[in-house]
């Protein structure tokens, strides 16, 4: 993180005039974008999920768009709720590899999931994955991606 916010954070962190959230201690956010949600329970087959307001929110899995809220979602030992957050675009290499080296040139994947008033950003970030050469050197490439339906 550039400004050494956390990547992995608590709900209440984007939001802390909601208290209700202060409570919430099995969901996190991965980032700006994501919510994370684990089953923590064995044999569960239904897990409560709180989807923090104003924004809607979006399944990870069918892209099902989500109002904000407390959800109650069908769930396996195979499934973890995830949900991207609307407003959102997020760059995925979506191929599944043995090593990540072997993604290098693999094509990425947007995944724009459009806020309430139709508009979507986010960044792209690229290196060579294996040398401190974005440090020592600047040789990187950092992009801000952005949406309207204009």
């Amino acid at each position: 993180s550039v400004d050494n916010t956390p990547i992995i954070r608590p709900l209440w962190f984007d939001a802390p005039s909601d208290t209700s959230l202060y409570s919430n201690e099995h969901e996190f956010m991965l980032g700006d974008a994501l919510l994370s949600s684990p089953v923590l329970q064995k044999g569960e087959t239904s897990h409560s999920v709180t989807l923090p307001g104003p924004e809607v929110w979006y399944d990870y899995h069918t892209y099902n768009q989500m109002s904000p809220g407390a959800v109650t979602v069908p769930v396996t030992m195979a499934s973890m709720p995830l949900y991207i957050k609307g407003g959102s675009i997020i760059p995925l290499k979506k191929r599944i590899r043995r090593s990540s080296s072997i993604t290098e040139k693999d094509p990425y994947t947007l995944i724009v999931a459009l806020s309430s008033k139709g508009t979507a950003s986010g960044d792209a970030y690229i290196d060579d994955g294996s040398t401190f050469s974005y440090r020592d050197s600047g040789h990187f490439s950092h992009k801000t991606l952005t949406f309207s339906d204009y």
